[in-house]
């Protein structure tokens, strides 16, 4: 239609940032990665892996064992995919776990 504005997509760093390590590293459901512990919220825990990618996951059961704490790095493994090849759903692997 006549009149209509196209307006450009803006990305901030931090976009920028997340399809630059996309681009560098192909991950697959299955691939374990190496991860630290950022934050714990209530039962919310946020992981932090290559390249800064941060992802929240709820993590009751573990925090309530006691098994996560902040600054602790663990294995975690890739269990669903973003159709953009973003990882979508990661799941600890912990020592103890239920």
């Amino acid at each position: 239609p006549v009149g209509e504005l196209t307006v450009p997509e803006i990305k901030s760093e931090r976009e920028i940032e997340l399809e630059a390590v996309l681009e560098e590293n192909e991950f697959e459901v299955g691939q374990r990665l190496e991860a630290e512990i950022v934050s714990i919220t209530k039962k919310k825990v946020t992981y932090k892996m290559i390249g800064d990618i941060r992802l929240t996951n709820s993590e009751h059961k573990l925090l309530k064992a006691g098994l996560l704490s902040e600054g602790q790095t663990l294995k975690v493994e890739i269990v669903e995919m973003r159709d953009d090849g973003a990882i979508k759903k990661i799941k600890p692997i912990v020592q103890g776990s239920l």
